[in-house]
């Protein structure tokens, strides 16, 4: 009997010894000392938050699980009691989302950092919103920021005031007391009045992320094309010599609102856009909303009202379409099962079709730079980059018989793109694909008319190519294409 209670003890220990042994002690660490003022607040959000021993929080909550300082050297730090896993996180300098560091897109996972735990660990100390250990305040660099508004000018779009946004703002010597990602805070001038408005920044080392805004507030904001954006937004790596007895200057170069390169495209007469879903499988599927289909983007104005352009749905062919006046121009858009703003927004990871934006999610691409003539975009399924049986469209992009009509669907790209020609002529057509230095890099010869092309990435390099499309009666039309 003696023995027999011996070895359930002894069973008993070593069960709560494995138990006890699955979670392992993650301390996370970050440096606030950049911040200014820092919050009476420091806390910490990510999907590690149900599993912690140590709270009740639930996962992605901001201001619940807490760090402390308490050395008083700005270093704040939290100990979780956590099982081994990949989680991903994100600091707060304060407790509400809007407080949040942007994670710099080189140590960023989905736009969070990101830990793989498999024993007790202490992740190193970063500097808020950095990738690295805070730099030295007292080294800075004079940076000068420069966005091309004329575009906005010409449309009679342009705002009294331009600002600028980013996670540097807090770290600016030169406009002290702004906030991260505030628009309105910081003010760009324009003194030669040629619609190129300009901010100079004093930053310490570093990199950082912004955005230009047409206005004070978002939803003016700019749409990054996905070729120059890195979770959503523009980036630039500050670098100095290390010496803060003397002021090094950086200008960075010169893009235009909304654009990738300087030079603004010309103003063209505004376009009839139809977006087209499939929602047959949101009707098998019996997840069909009885609030209705919408369709939303930055092409918007403001951008991104959730509720505005409301499809329509022909329960027939269970499509459904919503046609609408637009700017040719690039942005980003998303479909919406229901009026419940993000809460019904498509969450698929579209990598074919899409981009990530900042909060981690997928927008489709809207590439209307050149049109001249109504646009029926492809009609694809809900949350997929697959198009329907029913998704080809009778004019992609216009009625201009002198050109051939041809559509590129995604542009930029990341693995793949398709070439869809839908010229009414329907003849037989060569397609190349050129780099910069006017190599070819991929022909398809003998093409049907109404016929899609797939390109694959493979061995090509990221940046800008030409596409070629030609036909037996000697017209050829060409488009740029970005390989992110």
């Amino acid at each position: 009997m003696i023995m027999k209670k011996f070895y359930s003890l002894l069973s008993l220990l070593l069960v709560a010894g494995f138990v006890s042994a699955q979670n392992f002690d993650v301390t996370f660490q970050v440096d606030m000392s950049t911040q200014a003022p820092v919050a009476d607040t420091v806390s910490i959000a990510g999907n590690f938050q149900a599993a912690d021993g140590n709270t009740t929080a639930s996962d992605w909550t901001p201001g619940v699980t807490l760090l402390t300082d308490p050395d008083m050297d700005m270093v704040y730090t939290y100990t979780a009691s956590l099982p081994a896993g990949t989680y991903q996180y994100k600091f707060i300098n304060g407790t509400a989302w809007g407080q949040d560091e942007s994670v710099p897109g080189a140590c960023a996972s989905g736009g969070n950092r990101e830990v793989v735990i498999s024993g007790n660990t202490t992740i190193p100390e970063v500097c808020f919103a950095l990738c690295t250990t805070c730099p030295t305040i007292n080294d800075t660099v004079l940076v000068t920021f420069s966005v091309n508004m004329k575009r906005e000018a010409d449309l009679g779009n342009l705002a009294d005031t331009i600002s600028v946004a980013g996670n540097f703002q807090g770290l600016d010597g030169n406009n002290p007391g702004a906030s991260d990602w505030s628009p309105g805070q910081t003010i760009m001038t324009d003194p030669d009045g040629d619609s190129i408005y300009e901010y100079t920044a004093r930053l310490p080392i570093g990199t950082y992320q912004y955005k230009f805004v047409n206005g004070t507030a978002w939803g003016f904001e700019e749409g990054v094309p996905a070729s120059c954006a890195v979770s959503g937004n523009r980036e630039v790596t500050v670098a100095g010599d290390g010496d803060s007895t003397t002021v090094d200057m950086q200008t960075v170069p010169m893009v235009c609102f909304g654009r990738c390169d300087g030079a603004c495209p010309p103003v063209l007469p505004e376009i009839y856009v139809t977006f087209k879903m499939d929602a047959s499988e949101l009707i098998a599927g019996g997840a069909l909303d009885p609030t209705g289909l919408f369709v939303s983007g930055s092409f918007e104005d403001p951008a991104w009202q959730k509720n505005a352009i409301s499809m329509t749905l022909d329960l027939q062919t269970e499509i459904a379409d919503a046609k609408v006046l637009i700017d040719p121009f690039e942005y980003e858009f998303r479909f919406y099962n229901g009026d419940c703003g993000d809460n019904c927004a498509e969450t698929g990871i579209l990598t074919n079709c899409g981009s990530q934006n900042p909060f981690g999610d997928w927008n489709r691409i809207l590439d209307l730079i050149g049109r001249v003539g109504d646009t029926v975009l492809p009609t694809f399924y809900f949350d997929s980059c697959s198009f329907s049986a029913a998704g080809r469209p009778s004019a992609l992009f216009g009625d201009v018989s002198n050109d051939i009509q041809f559509g590129v669907y995604p542009n930029p790209f990341s693995d793949q793109t398709m070439v869809v020609i839908s010229d009414e002529m329907k003849g037989n057509y060569n397609v190349y694909l050129r780099d910069v230095n006017g190599r070819t890099v991929r022909s398809y010869e003998g093409i049907k008319g109404q016929e899609n092309i797939f390109i694959e990435r493979n061995d090509l390099t990221s940046g800008m190519y030409l596409l070629i499309v030609e036909d037996n009666l000697g017209r050829h039309s060409t488009r740029k294409i970005a390989i992110n």
